[in-house]
This record gives C-alpha cells, structure tokens and sequence, in this order.
C-alpha cells in the first residue's frame, strides 16, 4: 500500500513538472536615457556651455557618447555625477571641431572605449585615435553597433569643405560629410544627428531604409537649419511630418528661428533641450517574451502534497 501511494507521488509530481507552466521572472523593461553633456543652450544654469553638441545614450547594449565638442563635456558629466567609465562607445557624427575638440581630455581618463568615424576622415586624424583607444572603426557603411542600435554610412552633403585642426593635427577636409545614430525602440526610432550637414530629411529617410522601420518617435540634435528662411523650414517641418517623425527636440545648429517654428508646429511633442536636460524614454526596450529558452529566470512553483 505504501509503495503504491510513494508511486503515485512520483508520478503525480513528474506530470506537475511537465504540465504546469513555470512561474518566470521577468525583469522590468529597460529606460532610453539620452542626457545633453554639452549644447550652447542651456537647461541647468550650473552646467557649461558654448557652441557644439554632445550626449550620452544609455539603456541601450552599450552605452554611447555621441561626439565630445569640448572639455567641458568631461566638467558636466562630473556635475552630473556621471561615471566617464561607464562609456563603451564614443561615435563622432563627424570632423568639425565644436564636434570633436573634447576627445582628447576624455580618453586620457577612459581609453578603453571603440570608436566609430566616418570614413572620410583623413589617415593622420585616424592614426591618433588609433593610438589613443582601443578600437578605432571607420563606417564605410551602415554599421550595427550593439542590438537595435545602428550608424548610418558617411553620408555626403552639400557643405563645402575647408580646415580645421582635430585632436592637434591640422587637416584639410574635401567635404563635409556625416553619419547619424539611429535606436529602435518599442515606441519608434529615435535619431541623434550633430549637424545634419546631409540634410536633416534626407538623413531620417536613409534611417528608415537602414533599419526597415517607419516611425521615428524622436529625432533629436542639431539640424542645420540656421541659413535656411521661414518658408524653407516650414517645407522641412512639412517632409518631417510626412516621415512621421512624432517627437522632436532641435537644438544647437538648428536656429532659434527654425527652433521656434518647431515648437510651433509640434506643441506637446516638442521637447526643449539644453546642457543638463535628461530625456528618458520609459519602456523603451521590453521583454516581449516570456519562455525559458529567451533566457528569462525560470522558477517552477512549490507543490505540496498532504
């Protein structure tokens, strides 16, 4: 009698182990935090400005520094309290100084960063990134930098070329060229551009053949715009809008005009911007499955037996 019953128990729990479905623990989906460490317009009065464009994205696989346009980049993320460890990536959108002209103070505290420039860049300005980091990568075209999180190639734009002196080499540069950043999200795209030198709708529009996406919940930075009329901005905010682009948070090179009009335009959906404003996209990367076999913590339930 006893070792039927002792039988019966086995395999009463062996099919409970089968049958009933396991209890999983689902961590809580992941933030987008894209924090402005430079700008030349300001959203805390204790941060450092002037003229460039950098920020940090974190949530995502790695985290990335989106261009160092000054030394000052390094004073923010301190009054921030921002680790300078914490950087996996820096991306650099491309070759002009208010871009650029942080790097150095930055990797002589964290050199243990990959580094992605356009591949326009000349050889004597790669050559010191080469000696200065881990990994250097030139983007000759669209690149995956972590899941979801792409570069689009050194796009060509209508800027004209010149001089400038990068990382102390004097370099002549034949054309303006730029990559964008580009994440996707459980909301949409999000784009960061520097300057939009290739054209801030031209960009947005070589992002969705990219990543085969067609909503753009953000399009953030600097769009370029400061040489352009009204009537110019409005056909641009008009394309914008065709591209679905929902959200928008213009800043540095785009103009206070262009940034006004935005504003206009967008009402609740612009976000104002400036050195020290910490847009945080909650949920953006969900956990969309729930089976062991996508590598959630699996915990089978307590069976008692009287």
């Amino acid at each position: 009698m006893k070792r039927r019953i002792l039988i019966t128990t086995i395999v009463t729990i062996t099919l409970l182990l089968f049958l009933v479905p396991p209890v999983l623990s689902q961590p809580n989906a992941e933030d987008l935090t894209i924090t402005i460490l430079y700008d030349n317009y300001q959203f805390q009065e204790d941060m450092l400005s002037g003229w460039g464009f950098s920020c940090l994205v974190e949530g995502t696989g790695e985290t990335i520094l989106f261009d160092i346009a000054s030394n000052a980049v390094i004073t923010n993320m301190e009054k921030l309290g921002i680790d300078l460890e914490i950087v996996d990536v820096v991306v650099f959108s491309h070759i002009h100084p208010d871009h650029t002209d942080g790097a150095m103070a930055f990797w002589q505290q964290n050199s243990n960063v990959t580094v992605y420039i356009p591949a326009s860049w000349p050889e004597s300005v790669r050559n010191v990134i080469q000696n200065s980091v881990m990994k250097c990568i030139e983007t000759h075209d669209p690149v995956e930098v972590c899941d979801g999180v792409y570069l689009t190639e050194d796009l060509p734009s209508i800027a004209g070329g010149g001089s400038a002196t990068v990382f102390g080499i004097f370099a002549t540069i034949a054309q303006t060229r730029e990559q964008a950043l580009a994440i996707k999200t459980a909301k949409g795209l999000v784009i960061i551009t520097g300057c939009a030198h290739p054209g801030i709708v031209e960009i947005v529009k070589r992002v969705k053949e990219i990543t085969s996406e067609d909503n753009i919940y953000l399009l953030i930075g600097g769009f370029h715009l400061l040489d352009k009329g009204t009537q110019q901005i409005k056909e641009i905010i008009n394309d914008l809008n065709n591209e679905n682009v929902k959200k928008v948070s213009a800043t540095h090179c785009t103009g206070d005009s262009a940034i006004a009009l935005f504003k206009e335009e967008y009402g609740d959906d612009f976000i104002p911007t400036g050195v020290g404003k910490e847009i945080i996209i909650e949920a953006a990367f969900p956990i969309s499955s729930v089976y062991p076999q996508d590598k959630l913590t699996t915990t089978w339930g307590l069976v008692k037996f009287k």
